[in-house]
């Protein structure tokens, strides 16, 4: 489950820098938007995003397990693990 929460940015980056760039170089849809002058824009915004998504998986993927080992999990109600009391005791 914590790969999802990893790459979940990274992926909606992806699909809406590729929706951008679709919209933008390989129809017309875009000018239902925006101005046809503006279609620069969206190419150079869409290509960005993209990027920035790329960037996110490269740096979401190098971090592995030492992030997850350094942070405390918090469950539902609110409460760190860490804290919570064994019955036993």
């Amino acid at each position: 489950m914590a790969a999802v929460r990893r790459y979940g940015s990274a992926v909606l980056l992806l699909l809406v820098g590729g929706a951008v760039l679709r919209i933008s170089l390989f129809s017309e849809l875009y000018l239902r938007y925006v101005q046809p002058a503006l279609r620069p824009y969206l190419v150079v915004s869409g290509a960005l995003l993209m990027l920035l998504g790329v960037v996110a998986a490269v740096r979401g993927r190098g971090r592995g397990s030492t992030r997850r080992s350094t942070r405390s999990r918090t469950t539902v109600t609110g409460m760190r693990t860490a804290a919570r009391a064994s019955p036993g005791c």
